[in-house]
């Protein structure tokens, strides 16, 4: 039988269903069927566009406005997840990161904790969006500081980079070794990438979805693809054979 492929009606309808048995979702709208269980419904959280199950295996579909910042609200849920010591605080965040539209605004949070995820202390709901507010806020100052840095780097005298010939034109100082580092977020990117496959993803694109993001992030690729292995070793994601998932 066929049931709407939304995270909260998957999580109903399984709810309501055998507890271990495996039943088919499906969104007309973007073309996508899962066969989904239990287990392994959380992990997808996003819908796969007909360009995306048909397109070319280098296709990368762009990330929409609206997405990218619930992707930046999503980040700073799994980083509240990592920071919070309480333990049913840090409980009810891990089962929120299972939703793909939580909303953003406190009154609607707080009711959206309320109503879906059925808790009722209200004190409980309230710290759970502060916990979140509390990252929102520290990632936005890291942007302040990365901007400004990346301004005074503009701005810095031309004898620090390099001094003028007599046309006029810069000429580097032969210490020019270094550039200016990315606050990329590596494992939050490669665990985004992967949840928005389903949970599992082949290296090879892998790499390519995140390096394209990187490459949207510091403008190239020089060196990517090492930082890539690295940080891929580092993020706490299975990896098995050509393979990578999240691990359970």
């Amino acid at each position: 039988m066929f049931y709407p492929l939304q995270s909260g009606g998957v999580r109903v309808a399984l709810s309501e269903r055998e507890s271990n048995a495996a039943h088919v979702f499906m969104d007309l709208k973007r073309f996508c069927i899962e066969v989904l269980n239990p287990q392994n419904y959380q992990l997808h959280i996003k819908c796969i566009s007909e360009n995306q199950k048909y397109g070319s295996k280098n296709y990368v579909e762009k990330e929409a406005k609206g997405e990218m910042k619930q992707n930046a609200w999503c980040e700073q849920v799994e980083r509240a997840v990592e920071c919070v010591k309480d333990p049913k605080l840090k409980s009810l965040l891990q089962n929120i990161q299972g939703y793909n539209n939580i909303p953003r605004k406190e009154a609607k949070f707080i009711n959206f904790l309320t109503n879906s995820c059925r808790i009722r202390d209200s004190a409980l709901c309230k710290m759970a969006w502060k916990a979140i507010a509390n990252e929102a806020e520290k990632l936005k100052k890291e942007k302040e500081e990365r901007e400004a840095k990346e301004m005074e780097e503009k701005q810095a005298p031309t004898s620090e980079s390099g001094k003028q010939d007599e046309n006029g034109n810069m000429q580097p100082n032969g210490n020019d070794d270094s550039s200016p580092a990315v606050n990329f977020k590596w494992k939050a990117t490669i665990k985004r990438k992967l949840r928005e496959a389903g949970g599992e993803m082949k290296i090879k694109k892998l790499r390519k979805t995140v390096l394209s993001a990187y490459r949207e992030a510091a403008g190239d690729n020089d060196g990517a693809e090492e930082l890539f292995e690295a940080k891929l070793a580092k993020s706490g994601v299975s990896v098995n054979g050509k393979l990578a998932s999240i691990a359970s």
